[in-house]
């Protein structure tokens, strides 16, 4: 998930989502890099609890946290939590929610896979059915580690094939469009 963070509004977009089914960390990788004209290694990726996990790699068990950052991705610190420490699933949905219905979370109408796995979202029994729902839980992890948000640098091709350094906020991004 590529998700912006409007500071000035307090507004979360989310601008991009990639899901890729039993890929390895190297092809997810690969496939985040070329976004944002090539920036996406740049863009500060939060990730889940679960990144502690240990895999098989290079001979020996790593933290999957850390072989995505052998594969140049810009991974935080450490996973995802609130200010104070915790990482509620329940929390993290309450204040999607919150900013869904305070005008304050957009989602770009060309995350076409976003919006079909929130038509999708549900809850039995009380309970949230966690089946495919990586694209909710990516950007329920964005929303609770926004406060690490970076402006981001990158190449902005222009029109006429000329490019620039820009910074995101310089880039006039369309969600409607």
């Amino acid at each position: 998930m590529l998700l912006a963070w409007d500071v000035d509004t307090d507004t979360i977009y989310v601008i991009k989502g990639i899901r890729m089914a039993s890929a390895l960390p190297l092809q997810h990788a690969a496939a985040i890099k070329p976004v944002m004209n090539g920036s996406g290694w740049k863009i500060p990726a939060a990730w889940p609890q679960d990144g502690w996990q240990r895999e098989e790699f290079g001979g020996k068990l790593e933290p999957l946290a850390k072989i995505y950052k052998s594969h140049g991705m810009k991974m935080l610190t450490d996973h995802a939590k609130f200010e104070d420490g915790s990482n509620s699933t329940e929390v993290g949905i309450i204040e999607m929610q919150e900013r869904m219905l305070s005008n304050r979370f957009k989602v770009f109408r060309s995350c076409v896979e976003w919006f079909d796995e929130y038509r999708l979202y549900h809850r039995k029994d009380g309970q949230i059915v966690k089946l495919n729902d990586d694209l909710m839980s990516a950007t329920r992890v964005g929303v609770m580690a926004k406060r690490f948000a970076k402006p981001v640098l990158f190449y902005n091709v222009n029109p006429d094939g000329s490019s620039k350094i820009a910074m995101a906020k310089d880039v006039d991004i369309d969600p409607f469009a």
